[in-house]
């Protein structure tokens, strides 16, 4: 700053000034990111806790969240990219969109961390967070370090009683991801925004039978008296493990059908 004549005046420091409010980002309206697994591809042999029966379609027990798909549930702003990145400090129940806590055999799967990844987990061991080769792992979530994520279901999930071949599980997955622009402003995700839908498995019919032989000669009470020859029984008994292949949802049980009371046995 100089005078008429040309004197010049030095000006005091942070006397002419310029704010720039920071711009943040917000959740883009109703947008979501879902994939899908199935419980049907489930495998030991490769490393799975249970073992589904193929439908042959292209759901597999693995998916990916593109990148793409993430992006868009968010409105960047000034500052962007939208840097994605797993949680590590969830704690607690894995809950349906609903809400309800996600069970695997009637036990909580809670959230862990091992190897960089998230996992969901059910509590064998008693500790405080996932302990690898004690605890169950149900499943995994996967930072792939290109902006997308991996989930890699493990083992069986609990669907509602009789859901059937069509019967899906939706997790919520929305809080085991964080969202930060480029300068580390944290934006919020809408509720249910990260979803995966469970697929449920259900038992085939085998390739076993069962048959047994019993003697009217053995009987022996108030109603008859047979005329036994010896070595002869009225009682069999047996496994019906081979009558039916369960599935993922294993232990598969076996009852008696109190529906059939009044009904005709077919004998005379």
């Amino acid at each position: 700053a100089t005078d008429y004549d040309g004197d010049a005046v030095t000006l005091t420091a942070d006397s002419i000034t310029v704010v720039v409010e920071n711009d943040i980002p917000a959740p883009a309206g109703t947008a979501t990111a879902s994939i899908r697994v199935d419980e049907d591809e489930l495998s030991t042999a490769t490393s799975d806790l249970s073992t589904g029966i193929t439908d042959g379609d292209a759901d597999t027990d693995e998916a990916t969240f593109s990148s793409a798909s993430l992006a868009a549930l968010v409105t960047p702003g000034a500052d962007e990219p939208i840097d994605f990145n797993l949680n590590g400090a969830l704690t607690g129940n894995v809950v349906t969109t609903g809400g309800a806590a996600v069970l695997s055999q009637g036990a909580n799967v809670i959230w862990g961390t091992n190897a960089g990844a998230l996992v969901g987990f059910v509590n064998l061991g008693g500790g405080a967070g996932f302990d690898l080769g004690v605890d169950r792992e149900v499943f995994r979530l996967t930072d792939n370090g290109n902006g997308t994520f991996t989930f890699d279901l493990k083992d069986q999930l609990d669907h509602t009683a009789g859901a059937g071949d069509n019967g899906i599980l939706t997790l919520d997955l929305t809080t085991a991801f964080t969202a930060t622009d480029r300068d580390g402003d944290a934006v919020t995700l809408n509720g249910d925004s990260i979803t995966v839908a469970v697929g449920n498995d259900i038992p085939a019919l085998g390739s076993g039978s069962v048959s047994r032989t019993v003697h009217e000669d053995a009987i022996n009470n108030i109603q008859s008296d047979g005329n036994e020859e010896g070595g002869q029984t009225t009682i069999a008994t047996g496994t019906l493990s081979g009558i039916a292949i369960v599935g993922a949802d294993e232990n598969g049980a076996y009852s008696i059908n109190g529906d059939l009371k009044g009904q005709s046995s077919g004998l005379a």
